[in-house]
């Protein structure tokens, strides 16, 4: 019996294993995927409002920085002209600045919500989640096609909260994003449901996201992809250091 006990507890332990390594391995192709220097147009419907935005992605692969991202505004009319700058590190943290409409004035944006609040995040996965704990929770069949569910678990102190902050449907074939659930870190209810859809490649054409809490729909649609832009001018994704504002 003691035997039997000591292959079991071995047998489960083994599978914990199995199903991280499967985790990470479906997390990184997924990631790879986006793994290139892009760009491409957002036009993003949020009820009656209607944004239009260009953005210049470059990636990286030895640098704390993993990616910066250059956004240029074209609608709404009162934010045209507006640009925006997004550093992801590889801990996971960003920063944000943005220029105020009508001058060349860049502020800080990163610890507070001035300006644009769509989250960049929400339309693909960031590589750092790599350095989050995950496992394959769950296998399901849906509208006959078979999905792999990876919980994300955040750290608090060094240790993994008890409930996911984040369960990625993952398409057992094509190996692509079909949805995402996000939780609250806190109480861990449910934030918001993002589907991703009408994929083209490896890159979905359109993305819903559901809000939960406020009841909100949000579309987005990505459109004019190219990845033939080698981004030579790098300066174009740091923003004007000498006009920086925390204002």
């Amino acid at each position: 019996m003691f035997k039997n006990r000591i292959i079991t507890i071995f047998l489960f332990f083994i599978s914990l294993c199995l199903a991280d390594k499967t985790s990470f391995d479906l997390l990184n192709t997924i990631i790879q995927k986006y793994d290139s220097n892009v760009s491409f147009r957002l036009t993003i419907k949020d009820n009656d409002i209607k944004t239009i935005i260009d953005v210049d992605r470059i990636r990286f692969n030895d640098s704390d920085v993993v990616e910066k991202s250059r956004l240029h505004f074209i609608e709404p009319l009162d934010f045209s002209g507006v640009y925006s700058w997004i550093w992801f590190y590889a801990d996971g943290k960003t920063q944000k600045w943005i220029t105020k409409p009508g001058t060349n004035k860049v502020i800080d944006i990163t610890n507070n919500r001035v300006g644009f609040n769509f989250d960049f995040s929400m339309i693909q996965i960031n590589p750092s989640i790599l350095n989050y704990e995950h496992v394959v929770s769950d296998t399901v069949i849906h509208n006959n096609l078979e999905y792999i569910i990876v919980d994300i678990f955040k750290k608090n102190r060094g240790r993994k909260k008890s409930k996911a902050t984040m369960k990625v449907w993952i398409d057992a074939n094509k190996k692509n994003i079909h949805k995402i659930y996000n939780f609250g870190h806190r109480k861990g209810k449910l934030i918001n449901e993002i589907i991703f859809d009408n994929y083209i490649g490896d890159w979905p054409r359109i993305v819903n996201i559901n809000n939960i809490k406020n009841k909100k729909n949000i579309v987005v649609q990505i459109s004019n992809l190219d990845f033939s832009v080698l981004h030579k001018d790098s300066s174009i994704f740091n923003p004007i250091y000498k006009n920086i504002s925390t204002d």
